[in-house]
């Protein structure tokens, strides 16, 4: 089957073979777009606790030029962080990690959400998002690659042929590196296929580039068979 590689979306169809492993040791499934977006605006409030215990208690400003982190949150509303950007004191940094894992959102069962925490000085902005022009060029083996993971993902969690489609939205530094895998989207109502598919993307190592600041991108896979148009 022909792969679609749209960039800064990205289109995988991933052809299930003929076995399938059930919804053992399914979790909750994706809980709907709505959701998703409640979610991302708790984790967005959550950053007023780290600003005003760190930033603003630290009176952090000489040295300071921005911040920007990914911060997920499970199904227990617990925070997990990772530093995307710091240009700052290390005490500072280290607070904001600190303090992220005191805060805790309204649980929601099904995969995990997350969103970004960012922080400029007055009168500075961000580094503008780009996207690396030969990206598409470098990802045919990764497209690949990908595609038989997910496989392995429908065969493992959801019944033989069972048509599946999801979407999943995430973050790619300058190293390759992915961060933040959320489902956009899945018509599986199954919890585990659409977990297993966030740990693919997690583990996926994109090209290295020269951008300055995490690039989004979104990769829709399709499993089982194609429904007739």
């Amino acid at each position: 089957m022909k792969n679609l590689l749209l960039i800064p979306t990205m289109l995988l169809a991933a052809c299930a073979t003929t076995g399938g492993g059930g919804s053992k040791g399914s979790t909750a499934p994706f809980q709907g777009q709505d959701a998703v977006t409640k979610r991302r605006s708790e984790i967005s409030d959550a950053a007023k606790t780290a600003n005003d215990d760190c930033l603003k208690s630290m009176k952090v400003t000489d040295g300071f030029h921005g911040a920007m982190f990914s911060v997920t949150a499970d199904a227990a509303g617990k925070l997990s962080i990772e530093t995307l950007r710091w240009t700052g004191p290390e005490a500072a940094k280290q607070c904001i990690v600190g303090e992220s894992s005191k805060v805790t959102v309204t649980p929601l069962p099904g995969p995990s959400v997350s969103s970004t925490w960012e922080w400029n000085p007055p009168g500075e902005k961000a580094p503008a998002v780009v996207m690396p022009p030969d990206l598409e060029t470098k990802v045919q083996s990764l497209q690949t690659q990908s595609q038989a993971a997910v496989e392995s993902c429908e065969q493992q969690n959801l019944p033989p042929e069972m048509p599946a489609d999801i979407s999943v939205a995430f973050l790619v530094d300058a190293q390759g590196k992915t961060h933040g895998p959320t489902v956009l989207s899945s018509t599986a109502k199954d919890g585990g296929f659409d977990g297993c598919v966030q740990k693919v993307i997690s583990g996926m190592q994109f090209p290295a580039s020269d951008v300055q600041v995490p690039y989004p991108v979104t990769l829709r896979f399709h499993v089982g068979r194609l429904e007739k148009l």
